[in-house]
């Protein structure tokens, strides 16, 4: 079973645009089934269900669009198991498309009662156009990863989402950086379309970030 999502943020297009996919089953729904003879049912319930997913998906197109739009400022702290500590990591939003904003647009949706497919448009306004293209300017460090929840996890996509940023992160910083940082602090977007597929009861997240190290506390050499 997979769900994909696709963004297209074309410099040419005055709009960026994404699209997301659920299948019902992972929402813990049948859809339908086809009796002896051949008819097709919809339980009593599937309005409600179909509403639900859409707001779903709506709700991780404001996260990704505010992602790439005005990125996140992030706190990694690598674990140390000599030291006793565990891994500490912070994402938090600059700032959050609000629900309701009139250039956040479903364009179009596309439903054969087992998957759902919705396809989203977001018109960024002149300041927030100038926004993403300094974060697409130089200054900024580029690094791709997949991130894993169990499905059952609440808001288990947005949240694998979020543990691939961290493992691009880290994996990045960990190739750069000679002596294991102390703390790392800056701001990190959204580059590329993430994905996400489900897999051994997962949803597994594809992405590719730009970001920027703002404080960057480190230990002497000689540690």
């Amino acid at each position: 079973m997979i769900c994909l999502l696709a963004a297209l943020p074309a410099a040419a297009e005055p709009y960026l645009s994404l699209t997301l996919g659920i299948n019902y089953s992972a929402m813990g729904f049948a859809t339908m089934f086809k009796p002896e003879d051949g008819k097709t049912l919809f339980p009593t319930d599937y309005e409600e269900v179909r509403e639900l997913a859409i707001d779903t998906l709506l709700e991780e197109a404001r996260w990704i669009f505010s992602g790439m739009v005005y990125g996140f400022r992030f706190r990694y702290i690598p674990g140390n198991a000599d030291e006793g500590f565990d891994e500490f990591f912070e994402l938090s939003p600059l700032h959050q498309i609000p629900r309701g904003d009139r250039g956040l647009e479903v364009y179009q949706v596309e439903d054969d009662y087992q998957n759902l497919s919705v396809l989203f448009y977001y018109w960024p306004d002149e300041n927030q156009r100038r926004r993403i293209d300094v974060s697409r300017g130089g200054g900024f460090s580029s690094s791709a990863a997949a991130g894993s929840v169990p499905m059952m996890k609440e808001g288990a996509r947005i949240a694998s989402m979020e543990a691939a940023v961290k493992l691009a992160l880290r994996a990045d910083l960990s190739s750069i950086i000679f002596n294991r940082p102390l703390e790392v602090e800056g701001i990190v977007y959204l580059s590329s379309s993430p994905s996400i597929h489900i897999r051994a009861g997962e949803y597994r997240s594809s992405l590719r970030i730009l970001y920027r190290k703002e404080d960057l506390k480190t230990f002497p050499y000689n540690y």
